[in-house]
């Protein structure tokens, strides 16, 4: 059944509109963060703009094969086949889209989980040295900037602790957490603060050796879990170069097409299931 003009029309249009809200023009950011005849700074336009694109991008891009999909869907509506195929690309996309994501967001948490312990580190070596805690704390702001806030509130008289605390939330400095509750308790007991420090910093030393084991080890199984989802495709390879077509009967036959649908997915959720244990295993180290 041959399908209307206004139909494919109306579904490349839906999937246009999804591409602009993964990735807006600025003028568009402008026009709704600042109202129009807003003059700013355009420094601070530049930021504002790219902040805001970052954004809409977290917020969209995961869903975007998802939307060219059904733009592309009533092309090849007339058979069934074509449709399977574009809903497993489409999946594939997405399952990988947000793999890759995790492990961004995995390597991004790791990189500072290091960075506060070297902090930590030269934090308490200049507390030992004499260093006053506001000053030490300014000096470790320079190196690590998710600090400045805490020595901020340390050259203010605020509440360290409490900064140390709000720090610690972010992905990978939960170690900042053990920094405060010490912090407090030398605060009420009067201890002196290097001494606290010290044994707190000597226990982060050994959390994080026994991260990067746990690590070591985890590497092996992630990259067992990879080569497993592949494998499949050095299959394809193996039976063409026997004389068969297995390409031809997955993507040009409704049970290929089902059978590969099936494997793609089985594959996504070995992975996924890989990625579980092993996020589990380094969370409980």
């Amino acid at each position: 059944m041959r399908l209307s003009t206004g139909l494919p029309l109306l579904c490349a249009t839906c999937a246009a509109a999804a591409v602009l809200l993964s990735w807006p023009p600025g003028r568009w950011v402008l026009a709704v963060r600042l109202g129009a005849g807003a003059v700013v700074d355009g420094d601070a336009v530049r930021r504002l703009v790219a902040g805001a694109g970052r954004r809409l991008r977290a917020g969209w891009g995961g869903w975007l094969p998802v939307a060219v999909a059904g733009g592309l869907a009533p092309w090849v509506a007339t058979s069934p086949v074509p449709a399977v195929l574009l809903a497993t690309a489409a999946g594939c996309a997405l399952a990988g889209w947000r793999l890759m994501n995790r492990a961004r967001a995995r390597r991004a948490a790791s990189e500072l989980a290091e960075r506060v312990a070297a902090s930590l580190e030269l934090l308490a070596a200049e507390l030992r040295a004499g260093v006053l805690p506001a000053e030490a704390l300014r000096n470790a702001g320079d190196d690590l900037p998710e600090l400045r806030q805490v020595s901020e509130a340390a050259g203010r008289g605020g509440d360290v602790a409490a900064a140390l605390d709000v720090v610690a939330r972010r992905p990978g400095a939960d170690d900042l957490a053990q920094v405060a509750a010490a912090w407090r308790v030398a605060e009420r007991s009067g201890a002196p603060v290097a001494d606290v420090l010290d044994r707190v910093v000597d226990a982060v030393r050994s959390d994080r050796d026994l991260g990067r084991e746990v690590r070591a080890e985890c590497a092996s199984s992630r990259a067992t879990a990879r080569l497993l989802a592949v494998l499949p495709v050095l299959g394809l390879a193996l039976g063409s170069g026997l004389g068969g077509d297995p390409v031809h009967v997955l993507t040009a036959t409704l049970p290929g097409a089902s059978c590969l649908a099936a494997g793609c997915a089985l594959a996504l959720l070995g992975l996924v299931w890989v990625e579980r244990i092993v996020a589990t295993a380094e969370a409980r180290r």
